[in-house]
């Protein structure tokens, strides 16, 4: 059962995924192939990197729903 564990975080999935007990869920939407691109750019960075690049994307959709809510008023 261990083994299934580190296979499991090795592939990024879930022991129930990789034994074939349960199936992956698919997201309907398919990310362009510059959707794709950029996934892959950042997964290559650094965990700091990543945080730093996760807070500018937060922050640009939280500002993009206040001026939604403040254009609906």
């Amino acid at each position: 059962m261990l083994i299934l564990v580190k296979l499991a975080r090795i592939f990024g999935t879930s022991v129930e995924e990789l034994a074939g007990l349960k199936m992956p869920i698919r997201p309907n939407r398919r990310l362009s192939p510059a959707g794709v691109r950029h996934a892959e750019c950042y997964a290559k960075l650094s965990r700091t990197e990543q945080r730093f690049v996760k807070k500018i994307i937060d922050t640009l959709l939280e500002r993009v729903a206040a001026q939604k809510s403040a254009a609906c008023t």
